[in-house]
């Protein structure tokens, strides 16, 4: 979910906690023994949250030892330290965060890598409980180094839902025990097999659904801590977007029905090698279903199992008749002849 662009030359995820979703600072863990001032409100006052002694001490030693397991994770399928297997980025719990995000790019000279987990201001719990979070914090870091920031991060490109999809991708690969998202905080924040449950759509049908004006499913652009902080257009009026997070319910749901299939080890060689390879800004869903066909032929050939699975994933949830129905008018996007090689036209 991205609500902001802070610079032109810097790519900004602030995480998996939609800005519409994140409530006001909790009373903290009810150990508490003094308050710390975890930030400030709109008018600069400080807030505080009630927090136990050396408690953020011990949760930032916790999210560095969560990182390195996940940095173990993306060096066991694959990802070499050039595409963001190595150590560099700073990992900081910061408890005024209602959020986990990775931030990367530059801003006024400074380089920017960093990897930040918070506090959910809703259960008083840390980001750290939910380990697939930080997973997923770190996979836009791989996404990043492999597709060379080329994916959009701007809240108005559907790369948005791409990056997205991926990060749970392998976020769920890490976890392996089910296909949500936060569920440690509480209530999941996605659920990749079921998205239907929370709202989100699992079909490109019900995507298209939604996506008509009136269905409050698009929300403002927001560009600062205010109600009316949001980007507008020439008119004046707020820009609206959808919400990249529930787009991505489509091919969170792929990727689920192909990892219960082949397992999620394969899955996630699969994604690797598809982003490696094809998946290009601007591709939209069916980019991604693309290319993750031709990793699966390129992978294990074009009579196998692999690839039946991951063509009869992307058709159970619409998005193979979709492809077909754009084959002409895309060709020059998503490449006419290895579409049509994958898919049989």
């Amino acid at each position: 979910m991205i609500t902001k662009v802070m610079s032109a030359a810097r790519n900004t995820n602030p995480g998996v906690v939609p800005p519409w979703l994140q409530g006001g600072y909790p009373a903290g863990p009810t150990a508490a023994l003094a308050p710390v001032v975890v930030g400030r409100d709109a008018q600069g006052r400080p807030v505080t949250m009630n927090l136990p002694d050396g408690y953020v001490d011990r949760e930032q030693a916790r999210s560095e030892a969560i990182v390195e397991k996940v940095r173990d994770f993306y060096k066991g399928i694959g990802v070499t330290d050039a595409e963001g297997a190595d150590p560099a980025a700073a990992v900081e719990f910061l408890p005024g965060l209602n959020n986990a995000e990775y931030l990367s790019g530059s801003s006024d000279g400074t380089e920017v890598d960093h990897v930040h987990i918070g506090i959910d201001r809703t259960t008083g719990r840390s980001f750290n409980d939910a380990e697939e979070v930080v997973a997923h914090e770190w996979g836009h870091r791989v996404i990043n180094r492999i597709s060379n920031a080329s994916l959009s991060m701007d809240p108005r490109s559907e790369d948005v839902a791409i990056h997205e999809s991926l990060a749970d991708t392998f976020a769920a690969a890490y976890d392996g025990d089910d296909w949500t998202m936060g569920e440690d905080l509480g209530e999941p924040i996605r659920d990749m097999a079921n998205p239907e449950r929370l709202g989100h759509p699992g079909t490109m049908a019900e995507l298209n659904d939604l996506m008509r004006p009136g269905t409050g499913f698009t929300h403002p652009i927001q560009i600062g801590p205010g109600r009316d902080d949001v980007a507008r257009g020439v008119d004046g009026a707020p820009i609206l977007v959808p919400d990249w997070h529930a787009v991505a319910g489509v091919p969170n749901k792929a990727a689920s029905l192909i990892g219960d299939a082949l397992g999620r080890d394969t899955m996630a060689q699969i994604y690797l090698k598809a982003l490696r390879d094809n998946v290009r800004p601007g591709q939209e869903i069916a980019g991604l279903a693309v290319a993750t066909m031709i990793a699966s032929r390129d992978l294990f050939g074009a009579d196998s199992k692999e690839l039946r699975v991951t063509m009869e994933a992307w058709n159970a949830v619409g998005v193979l008749d979709d492809i077909k129905g754009r084959i002409d008018a895309r060709q020059a996007a998503v490449g006419a002849r290895q579409i049509a090689s994958v898919i049989g036209r």
